[in-house]
């Protein structure tokens, strides 16, 4: 990931400034001081002073449910704007993250997979920790019943997994979710599809960038925070990032067809420094960029992606000297 780390180096030789009206950072964590999983663990001491950070910065914490309304409603956000959220209902956010947030008052979302509570898997919340939780007016999200790689499943498993979901989250909280997350932010066109048919108000990735009320609403950007990605330098970063919104993303679907994909994609943002504009990829590959039909841009990467996940962050800095992101995310379902 060193371009990655390239990437963070260029941006800390910046001043930071303050986020726009229409913009927001969303940051999403899975475990908070669980040392046995760094890449998905923060340690207590860096999320207290990340939270302290929010608070003495007077960023403006909002619940996802009222970010993802203001924007859909094209209603301004305040400045510096930023949405928290957990993913999978492991027992240390309620051990350790929930006393610090309780402590700034700051909102937050649980994203839940119930299969792992039902099953009293190691490591998870019970169903009576989350509705204590809940009682402090925190909000809970649908994140599928088994939280299994199911961006090429059918409609029907995907209907499943969601509807089971609701149905258990009903059940134990009396809650019923509007907000969706994908689990381990894999997503497709037909599960896109899905979670609007379902009547989900949004849903939210894995890959990082802020959101507007330009976004696609289904495939809302956060900024994941780990041990290894959440140094204090980079969580400033990611807070003072503005959206980079694109349209007509070609391949449109993430299961690939082809090994580098290459990718094409409009830039709906004007005044930007286009001389500025690079793009990094997961396997430290060489991403050429060509913006010499702009705001056409054409990505081609240099080497095959290894099974899994691949992750392309783009970035350009405007006329004012902020920048934006936007992160893209394709699936290799094909290698062993």
């Amino acid at each position: 990931m060193k371009k990655f780390s390239i990437l963070f180096l260029l941006i800390t030789t910046l001043c930071w400034s303050s986020l726009s009206f229409a913009d927001a950072v969303i940051i999403m964590y899975h475990r908070v001081g669980d040392a046995r999983y760094p890449t998905t663990n923060v340690t207590v001491q860096q999320f207290q002073e990340e939270m302290q950070w929010l608070h003495d910065q007077h960023y403006n914490v909002m619940s996802l449910s009222d970010i993802v309304n203001q924007l859909k409603n094209h209603q301004t956000l305040p400045p510096k704007t930023v949405g928290i959220a957990f993913d999978d209902a492991y027992a240390s956010i309620y051990d350790n993250a929930l006393p610090i947030l309780k402590q700034y008052n700051f909102p937050f979302t649980l994203f839940i997979s119930p299969q792992a509570i039902n099953q009293h898997n190691d490591g998870i919340m019970s169903w009576d920790q989350i509705r204590a939780m809940l009682k402090s007016g925190e909000s809970i999200g649908n994140h599928t019943y088994t939280h299994g790689h199911l961006a090429s499943e059918t409609m029907t498993v995907l209907q499943n997994e969601l509807s089971n979901t609701q149905q258990n989250i009903q059940k134990e909280t009396g809650q019923t979710p509007t907000l969706f997350a994908y689990p381990f932010g894999e997503y497709s066109n037909l599960f896109r599809a899905v979670v609007i048919s379902m009547g989900f108000d949004a849903a939210f990735t894995q890959v990082s960038g802020a959101v507007n009320t330009q976004s696609d609403f289904y495939e809302i950007p956060r900024f994941p925070m780990s041990e290894h990605y959440a140094d204090f330098d980079r969580f400033k970063q990611a807070l003072n990032m503005q959206a980079l919104n694109i349209a007509d993303l070609n391949p449109s679907d993430t299961p690939m067809e082809k090994n580098p994909p290459t990718i094409s994609f409009r830039v709906l943002n004007t005044e930007l420094q286009w001389k500025s504009f690079a793009c990094y990829a997961s396997n430290e590959s060489q991403v050429q960029v060509d913006t010499s039909q702009r705001p056409l841009v054409i990505l081609n990467i240099g080497a095959a992606f290894p099974e899994g996940r691949a992750r392309i962050n783009c970035t350009v800095m405007d006329n004012q000297g902020l920048w934006h992101w936007a992160g893209l995310m394709y699936i290799n379902l094909f290698t062993k």
